[in-house]
Protein backbone atom coordinates (compact mmCIF):
# COMPACT_ATOMS: atom_id res chain seq x y z
CA UNK A 1 0.00 0.00 0.00
CA UNK A 2 1.42 3.35 -0.97
CA UNK A 3 0.85 6.39 1.16
CA UNK A 4 0.82 9.89 -0.28
CA UNK A 5 1.68 12.94 1.77
CA UNK A 6 0.99 16.53 0.74
CA UNK A 7 2.32 19.84 1.95
CA UNK A 8 1.42 23.26 0.57
CA UNK A 9 3.92 26.07 0.11
CA UNK A 10 3.01 29.70 -0.51
CA UNK A 11 5.03 31.69 -3.05
CA UNK A 12 4.79 35.39 -2.22
CA UNK A 13 5.76 38.09 -4.71
CA UNK A 14 7.57 41.28 -3.58
CA UNK A 15 7.22 40.38 0.08
CA UNK A 16 9.77 39.00 2.53
CA UNK A 17 8.63 35.75 4.11
CA UNK A 18 10.65 33.61 6.50
CA UNK A 19 11.17 30.02 5.35
CA UNK A 20 9.96 27.39 7.84
CA UNK A 21 11.03 23.86 6.82
CA UNK A 22 8.38 21.15 7.11
CA UNK A 23 9.35 17.49 7.45
CA UNK A 24 7.20 14.42 7.06
CA UNK A 25 7.80 10.69 6.79
CA UNK A 26 6.30 7.70 5.03
CA UNK A 27 6.10 4.33 6.72
CA UNK A 28 5.04 2.02 3.91
CA UNK A 29 3.17 -1.25 4.48
CA UNK A 30 2.13 -3.97 2.08
CA UNK A 31 -1.37 -5.39 1.68
CA UNK A 32 -0.83 -7.70 4.65
CA UNK A 33 0.17 -4.83 6.88
CA UNK A 34 3.81 -5.89 7.05
CA UNK A 35 6.40 -3.12 7.11
CA UNK A 36 8.67 -3.01 4.05
CA UNK A 37 11.97 -1.25 3.58
CA UNK A 38 10.95 2.09 2.03
CA UNK A 39 11.05 4.62 4.85
CA UNK A 40 11.82 8.22 3.95
CA UNK A 41 11.70 11.74 5.29
CA UNK A 42 11.11 14.56 2.81
CA UNK A 43 11.88 18.18 3.67
CA UNK A 44 10.50 21.14 1.68
CA UNK A 45 10.57 24.75 2.97
CA UNK A 46 7.04 25.97 3.67
CA UNK A 47 7.46 29.31 1.87
CA UNK A 48 9.57 31.03 -0.75
CA UNK A 49 10.06 34.79 -0.81
CA UNK A 50 10.23 36.24 -4.33
CA UNK A 51 12.98 38.88 -4.42
CA UNK A 52 12.99 39.64 -8.14
CA UNK A 53 11.81 38.50 -11.55
CA UNK A 54 13.78 35.59 -13.04
CA UNK A 55 15.34 32.90 -10.86
CA UNK A 56 14.52 32.66 -7.14
CA UNK A 57 16.02 29.66 -5.35
CA UNK A 58 14.12 27.66 -2.76
CA UNK A 59 16.53 27.76 0.17
CA UNK A 60 17.74 24.24 0.93
CA UNK A 61 15.96 22.85 -2.14
CA UNK A 62 14.04 19.60 -1.80
CA UNK A 63 15.78 17.02 0.37
CA UNK A 64 15.09 13.42 1.32
CA UNK A 65 16.70 10.88 3.61
CA UNK A 66 16.04 7.34 4.73
CA UNK A 67 15.93 4.07 2.82
CA UNK A 68 14.26 2.83 -0.35
CA UNK A 69 13.31 -0.74 -1.15
CA UNK A 70 15.53 -2.23 -3.86
CA UNK A 71 14.28 -1.30 -7.33
CA UNK A 72 12.25 1.67 -6.05
CA UNK A 73 12.51 5.44 -6.37
CA UNK A 74 10.96 8.38 -4.54
CA UNK A 75 9.09 10.73 -6.87
CA UNK A 76 8.00 14.23 -5.83
CA UNK A 77 5.35 15.81 -8.07
CA UNK A 78 4.04 19.39 -7.72
CA UNK A 79 0.65 20.87 -8.65
CA UNK A 80 -0.39 24.54 -8.61
CA UNK A 81 -3.67 25.89 -7.24
CA UNK A 82 -3.57 28.90 -9.60
CA UNK A 83 -2.17 27.27 -12.74
CA UNK A 84 1.42 28.41 -12.07
CA UNK A 85 0.48 32.03 -11.48
CA UNK A 86 1.05 34.27 -8.47
CA UNK A 87 -2.33 35.90 -7.92
CA UNK A 88 -3.44 39.11 -6.21
CA UNK A 89 -7.12 39.83 -6.71
CA UNK A 90 -7.72 40.14 -10.47
CA UNK A 91 -4.01 40.42 -11.25
CA UNK A 92 -1.44 37.67 -11.72
CA UNK A 93 2.24 37.06 -12.42
CA UNK A 94 3.34 33.91 -14.25
CA UNK A 95 6.13 31.71 -12.96
CA UNK A 96 7.82 28.38 -13.66
CA UNK A 97 8.64 25.91 -10.94
CA UNK A 98 12.12 24.68 -11.88
CA UNK A 99 14.88 22.32 -10.79
CA UNK A 100 17.71 24.71 -11.61
CA UNK A 101 18.24 28.28 -12.74
CA UNK A 102 20.45 31.36 -12.52
CA UNK A 103 20.25 35.12 -12.97
CA UNK A 104 19.83 34.70 -16.73
CA UNK A 105 16.81 32.39 -16.47
CA UNK A 106 13.72 33.65 -18.30
CA UNK A 107 10.09 32.75 -17.63
CA UNK A 108 8.31 30.68 -20.30
CA UNK A 109 4.54 30.23 -20.44
CA UNK A 110 5.05 26.82 -22.09
CA UNK A 111 7.65 25.39 -19.70
CA UNK A 112 7.08 21.82 -18.51
CA UNK A 113 6.39 21.22 -14.84
CA UNK A 114 9.31 19.26 -13.34
CA UNK A 115 9.35 16.32 -10.96
CA UNK A 116 12.09 15.43 -8.50
CA UNK A 117 13.28 11.81 -8.33
CA UNK A 118 15.47 10.17 -5.71
CA UNK A 119 16.80 6.72 -6.63
CA UNK A 120 19.13 6.44 -3.63
CA UNK A 121 18.72 7.81 -0.12
CA UNK A 122 21.20 8.18 2.72
CA UNK A 123 20.81 8.63 6.45
CA UNK A 124 22.26 12.15 6.22
CA UNK A 125 19.98 13.17 3.34
CA UNK A 126 20.25 14.12 -0.31
CA UNK A 127 19.24 17.56 -1.56
CA UNK A 128 18.17 18.63 -5.04
CA UNK A 129 17.95 22.24 -6.22
CA UNK A 130 14.52 23.82 -6.62
CA UNK A 131 13.18 27.31 -7.23
CA UNK A 132 10.93 29.45 -9.41
CA UNK A 133 11.49 31.61 -12.48
CA UNK A 134 9.17 34.63 -12.31
CA UNK A 135 8.08 36.74 -15.28
CA UNK A 136 8.87 40.47 -15.25
CA UNK A 137 6.27 42.11 -13.00
CA UNK A 138 7.40 45.76 -13.24
CA UNK A 139 4.10 46.78 -14.86
CA UNK A 140 1.90 44.87 -12.41
CA UNK A 141 -0.09 46.71 -9.72
CA UNK A 142 1.30 46.50 -6.18
CA UNK A 143 -0.09 43.76 -3.97
CA UNK A 144 0.57 40.48 -2.25
CA UNK A 145 0.83 37.85 -4.98
CA UNK A 146 0.78 34.21 -4.00
CA UNK A 147 0.06 30.67 -5.13
CA UNK A 148 -0.28 27.37 -3.30
CA UNK A 149 1.73 24.43 -4.57
CA UNK A 150 1.01 20.88 -3.40
CA UNK A 151 3.92 18.45 -3.41
CA UNK A 152 2.91 14.79 -3.64
CA UNK A 153 5.54 12.20 -2.71
CA UNK A 154 5.25 8.51 -3.57
CA UNK A 155 7.44 5.46 -4.03
CA UNK A 156 7.44 3.97 -7.54
CA UNK A 157 9.29 1.26 -9.43
CA UNK A 158 12.61 2.53 -10.72
CA UNK A 159 13.78 1.97 -14.28
CA UNK A 160 17.13 0.23 -14.03
CA UNK A 161 19.56 0.57 -16.93
CA UNK A 162 20.91 -2.89 -17.85
CA UNK A 163 24.65 -3.43 -17.45
CA UNK A 164 27.11 -5.35 -19.60
CA UNK A 165 29.66 -7.52 -17.79
CA UNK A 166 32.85 -8.17 -19.80
CA UNK A 167 34.09 -10.14 -16.76
CA UNK A 168 32.58 -11.56 -13.59
CA UNK A 169 33.73 -11.53 -9.98
CA UNK A 170 32.41 -12.93 -6.74
CA UNK A 171 29.67 -10.70 -5.33
CA UNK A 172 28.43 -9.30 -8.64
CA UNK A 173 24.62 -9.08 -8.76
CA UNK A 174 23.12 -9.74 -12.20
CA UNK A 175 19.68 -8.19 -12.70
CA UNK A 176 17.15 -8.91 -15.42
CA UNK A 177 18.38 -7.38 -18.69
CA UNK A 178 22.06 -7.50 -17.77
CA UNK A 179 24.39 -9.02 -20.37
CA UNK A 180 27.47 -11.17 -19.83
CA UNK A 181 30.06 -11.13 -22.65
CA UNK A 182 33.21 -12.42 -20.84
CA UNK A 183 35.21 -10.23 -23.24
CA UNK A 184 37.79 -9.27 -20.59
CA UNK A 185 38.16 -12.79 -19.20
CA UNK A 186 41.02 -15.08 -20.21
CA UNK A 187 38.89 -17.72 -21.90
CA UNK A 188 35.31 -17.28 -20.72
CA UNK A 189 33.60 -19.08 -17.83
CA UNK A 190 32.34 -22.60 -17.21
CA UNK A 191 29.65 -23.56 -14.74
CA UNK A 192 30.93 -25.23 -11.59
CA UNK A 193 27.78 -27.35 -11.13
CA UNK A 194 26.82 -28.18 -14.69
CA UNK A 195 28.51 -28.81 -18.04
CA UNK A 196 27.83 -25.40 -19.57
CA UNK A 197 29.85 -22.29 -20.27
CA UNK A 198 29.95 -18.61 -21.19
CA UNK A 199 32.42 -18.68 -24.11
CA UNK A 200 34.59 -15.59 -24.45
CA UNK A 201 32.86 -12.84 -26.50
CA UNK A 202 29.52 -14.66 -26.72
CA UNK A 203 26.66 -12.61 -25.26
CA UNK A 204 24.11 -13.91 -22.75
CA UNK A 205 21.22 -11.87 -21.33
CA UNK A 206 19.58 -12.65 -17.99
CA UNK A 207 15.77 -12.80 -18.24
CA UNK A 208 12.84 -14.18 -16.29
CA UNK A 209 10.80 -16.79 -18.10
CA UNK A 210 8.19 -19.50 -17.76
CA UNK A 211 9.24 -22.92 -19.05
CA UNK A 212 6.81 -25.54 -20.37
CA UNK A 213 8.05 -29.10 -20.95
CA UNK A 214 7.02 -30.71 -24.24
CA UNK A 215 8.03 -34.36 -24.60
CA UNK A 216 9.63 -35.08 -27.94
CA UNK A 217 10.57 -31.44 -28.58
CA UNK A 218 12.44 -28.55 -27.02
CA UNK A 219 10.83 -26.83 -24.03
CA UNK A 220 8.73 -23.73 -24.65
CA UNK A 221 10.39 -20.75 -23.00
CA UNK A 222 8.23 -17.66 -22.60
CA UNK A 223 10.01 -14.53 -21.39
CA UNK A 224 7.91 -12.73 -18.77
CA UNK A 225 8.50 -10.05 -16.12
CA UNK A 226 6.97 -12.45 -13.61
CA UNK A 227 8.47 -15.65 -15.00
CA UNK A 228 9.10 -18.55 -12.62
CA UNK A 229 12.76 -18.95 -13.56
CA UNK A 230 15.86 -16.89 -14.23
CA UNK A 231 17.52 -18.08 -17.45
CA UNK A 232 20.16 -16.78 -19.86
CA UNK A 233 19.32 -16.05 -23.49
CA UNK A 234 22.19 -16.70 -25.85
CA UNK A 235 22.30 -13.51 -27.93
CA UNK A 236 24.81 -15.09 -30.30
CA UNK A 237 21.68 -16.55 -31.89
CA UNK A 238 18.50 -14.75 -32.87
CA UNK A 239 17.09 -13.44 -29.57
CA UNK A 240 13.59 -14.15 -30.83
CA UNK A 241 14.36 -17.87 -31.15
CA UNK A 242 13.40 -18.96 -27.64
CA UNK A 243 14.69 -22.50 -28.27
CA UNK A 244 18.23 -21.14 -28.20
CA UNK A 245 18.26 -20.82 -24.41
CA UNK A 246 21.48 -21.74 -22.74
CA UNK A 247 21.48 -25.13 -21.05
CA UNK A 248 17.85 -26.22 -21.58
CA UNK A 249 17.45 -26.80 -25.32
CA UNK A 250 17.63 -30.60 -24.92
CA UNK A 251 15.28 -30.87 -21.93
CA UNK A 252 12.27 -33.10 -22.63
CA UNK A 253 11.09 -34.12 -19.13
CA UNK A 254 10.30 -32.21 -15.95
CA UNK A 255 12.91 -34.16 -13.98
CA UNK A 256 15.54 -33.09 -16.52
CA UNK A 257 14.50 -29.47 -16.01
CA UNK A 258 14.57 -29.90 -12.22
CA UNK A 259 18.10 -31.30 -12.50
CA UNK A 260 19.23 -28.00 -14.00
CA UNK A 261 17.57 -25.83 -11.33
CA UNK A 262 20.26 -23.99 -9.39
CA UNK A 263 22.83 -24.87 -12.08
CA UNK A 264 21.90 -23.09 -15.34
CA UNK A 265 18.31 -22.13 -14.53
CA UNK A 266 17.23 -20.63 -11.23
CA UNK A 267 13.89 -20.54 -9.43
CA UNK A 268 12.78 -16.96 -8.78
CA UNK A 269 11.03 -15.89 -5.59
CA UNK A 270 8.64 -13.03 -4.82
CA UNK A 271 11.46 -11.03 -3.23
CA UNK A 272 14.38 -11.93 -5.49
CA UNK A 273 15.91 -9.38 -7.86
CA UNK A 274 18.48 -11.40 -9.80
CA UNK A 275 21.47 -13.71 -9.38
CA UNK A 276 24.59 -13.37 -7.24
CA UNK A 277 27.86 -14.55 -8.76
CA UNK A 278 30.56 -16.74 -7.21
CA UNK A 279 33.83 -17.27 -9.12
CA UNK A 280 36.34 -19.97 -8.15
CA UNK A 281 39.72 -20.83 -9.66
CA UNK A 282 39.55 -17.98 -12.16
CA UNK A 283 36.81 -19.27 -14.44
CA UNK A 284 34.50 -21.61 -12.53
CA UNK A 285 31.23 -19.83 -11.80
CA UNK A 286 28.07 -20.59 -9.89
CA UNK A 287 25.00 -18.52 -9.08
CA UNK A 288 22.55 -18.15 -6.23
CA UNK A 289 19.23 -16.33 -6.31
CA UNK A 290 19.71 -12.89 -4.76
CA UNK A 291 17.04 -11.59 -2.36
CA UNK A 292 16.39 -7.85 -2.53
Amino acid sequence: MKKTFKRTSAFVCAMAVMAAPMTFSSFVANADGETVTSDYTLTIPATLAVANSGWNALEGGISAKGTLESGKKLVVTPTSENGWKLVSGENNVGYNLAKTGDNTSVYSATAEVPTWEFTELTADGTSQTAGIIVENYDSKPAGDYSDTVTFTAKVENAVVTPKTYPSLKTGDILHVGDIVTSADSQSGYSFKNYGGSFPKNDSFKLVRADISIREGSSPLVTVSDTGEYYVFLNLSYDEGNKNRNFGIKNVEKQEELDDRTGKVIFKATETSDGLEVTVENGNKISFSVHES
